[in-house]
C-alpha cells in the first residue's frame, strides 16, 4: 500500500459517521486534494476491496480495509513513538513520517514488525 493510499484509508475512517460514511467533499478538505482526486483515490480503493460507496455519494471502509487500516496502524504507531522518543521529532512530523516508512518498506518486514508487535501485546 502507498503512503497516499493509507491517507485516505486514515482521513476516511476518522469522517465516517455512525456507519453511514464519510463525503468526497470532506475527504478532499481534510487531505487539502481535489474532490476529483478523492474519487479517482476512492475508485482505486474500492477496486482493491478496500472501501465501498454507500448512499449520497459517500463512501466507508470494507471489513477488509478497517483490517489493512488496524495493521499499518498499529506499525504505524510504533514508528511513530521510536521517532517521537528517540529522535524528539515533533509529533506532526513523527506521524507523516511513520505513515511514509512503514508504506515504503517491503511486505515482508511489514508483516514481521506486526508479528512482533502482536507478540509484544500479549506479554
Amino acid at each position: 500500500m502507498s503512503a497516499s493510499e493509507l491517507k485516505y484509508l486514515i482521513a476516511t475512517h476518522s469522517l465516517s459517521k455512525e456507519g453511514i460514511g464519510a463525503r468526497l467533499t470532506d475527504i478532499a478538505d481534510k487531505l487539502g486534494v481535489t474532490k476529483v482526486s478523492v474519487y479517482r483515490m476512492s475508485e482505486r480503493l474500492e477496486a482493491g476491496g478496500m472501501m465501498a460507496r454507500g448512499e449520497r455519494s459517500r463512501i466507508f471502509l470494507t471489513e477488509r480495509g478497517k483490517k489493512l487500516l488496524d495493521e499499518y496502524m498499529l506499525c504505524v504507531d510504533f514508528v511513530r513513538n521510536a521517532l517521537e522518543k528517540c529522535c524528539r521529532t515533533p509529533k506532526t512530523a513523527a506521524f507523516a513520517d511513520a505513515v511514509g516508512i512503514v508504506c515504503a518498506v517491503g511486505e515482508h518486514s511489514r508483516s514481521a514488525l506486526l508479528s512482533y508487535l502482536r507478540k509484544k501485546d500479549r506479554t
